[in-house]
């Protein structure tokens, strides 16, 4: 799981975020990176607030606990946040 990497308490994700999708969901792994679709567009920070929002209500993470380290004005980002059991299952389970 290259995209993966467990620091100390925390994750680090390695993520492809495709705006304008119909609803926020993790979509698969491509090449090596975590491929999550997000319900908004790249405009004004929209995608990078979604993208934080879906982790803070699908694994119920503080959104203040969530920062995106680099590619903030990108598509490709690396994401901290707290070791959550419920996302290592779901990382496991895709990469199956």
């Amino acid at each position: 799981m290259a995209y993966l990497k467990a620091n100390g308490d925390f994750l680090e994700l390695t993520i492809k975020v495709v705006p304008n999708a119909k609803k926020s969901e993790i979509s698969g792994i491509e090449n090596d990176v975590l491929k999550i679709r997000v319900a908004a567009q790249p405009i004004e920070g929209r995608a990078n607030e979604e993208l934080i929002a879906f982790f803070s209500k699908g694994f119920k993470i503080a959104k203040s606990d969530i920062h995106i380290i680099s590619g903030e004005l990108g598509r490709n980002k690396r994401v901290r946040l707290p070791k959550n059991d419920k996302l290592l299952e779901i990382l496991k389970a895709l990469t199956k």
